[in-house]
């Protein structure tokens, strides 16, 4: 099989980023990744070596051959979707923690793939009487981002960030997505979160949190096995057993379960050194399933407030 990339129209890559190349090139229609000697339907379309990462320019450009790194071609792609345009202008406010909730003193973690860039979402767990209560904690960005602010609209336009193997395109300048609204360990942060009780329903607030560790999918999953110790392990099993139990209530009610792999990309030396197909690691269900249930306790709010969303 293979892989094409279409619609890669007068990308330029500017100096220095093509070894051995002084000169602005021009990606000249597709680019593809895999190995074979020309494109199927076409000839004389130029072909990206994912092995060597050998960029053949083309008829246009006959004497310009050189090596290109993977993540380049990556960052084109981006470019020619019009990802990397400027963000509008916005003003970064201090952070203000009065009328807020303050749960610095409850035990958060995040939990997210091992390249994650940002961390928009944490979660607590806590054992209260004969039953356990867990928080939802959502960074506020509408603290930072006002409503209908230039940024705000610009947002709106985006609706999400674009990944691609080994960047991101973010829906908000670096400043925010990386710093402010990023729920790093260690720091205070503003958040709004959902209090889910053992009996009765979830409550909404404001708080400020600050997270006590930056949990990897693949570090949770061998915790839980007992396979690498870690002074939060009791927290993540009591997430587990809530997780677990919101999980069964959801299938119980019908709900669709949906399971596909994606494909992850291992890069190195400029080029892919393996793909492979990623399967659903159990820790995902804990943060998962706390989601799920934090999104439709807020989407019932809304409802019942005959609020737009």
């Amino acid at each position: 099989g293979h892989a094409v990339i279409p619609g890669l129209h007068n990308c330029h890559l500017h100096s220095g980023l093509l070894r051995g190349t002084a000169e602005s090139l021009s990606l000249w229609d597709w680019l593809r990744t895999y190995v074979d000697p020309a494109h199927p339907e076409n000839p004389a379309l130029p072909t990206l070596r994912t092995e060597e990462m050998m960029l053949n320019m083309g008829p246009q450009h006959p004497a310009m051959h050189g090596i290109i790194r993977i993540e380049t071609v990556l960052e084109a792609l981006l470019v020619e979707e019009g990802l990397r345009a400027d963000f509008e202008p916005f003003e970064l406010p201090e952070p203000e923690l009065e009328g807020r909730a303050d749960l610095r003193d409850l035990v958060a973690f995040t939990i997210d793939p091992e390249t994650a860039k940002d961390f928009d979402d944490a979660i607590s767990v806590r054992a209260e009487g004969d039953g356990l209560c867990a928080w939802v904690h959502i960074a506020d960005v509408s603290w930072f981002v006002p409503a209908g602010s230039p940024l705000d609209r610009g947002a709106a336009d985006r609706a999400n960030s674009v990944y691609v193997p080994g960047l991101v395109a973010p829906m908000l300048p670096h400043e925010l997505s990386d710093d402010a609204c990023s729920l790093r360990p260690y720091v205070d942060r503003l958040c709004m979160t959902v209090e889910i009780p053992p009996a009765g329903e979830a409550s909404f607030y404001r708080s400020v949190i600050r997270s006590d560790e930056r949990f990897t999918y693949g570090q949770v999953e061998r915790i839980l096995q007992g396979a690498e110790q870690h002074e939060l392990a009791g927290e993540l099993r009591l997430a587990e057993r809530v997780a677990t139990e919101l999980r069964r209530r959801r299938f119980e009610r019908g709900a669709l379960r949906v399971e596909s792999k994606e494909i992850a990309f291992v890069f190195g030396d400029g080029g892919v050194e393996r793909a492979y197909w990623e399967t659903e690691a159990h820790a995902h269900m804990l943060v998962e399933e706390l989601m799920i249930f934090a999104n439709e306790a807020v989407a019932a709010l809304l409802a019942d407030r005959r609020r737009e969303a």
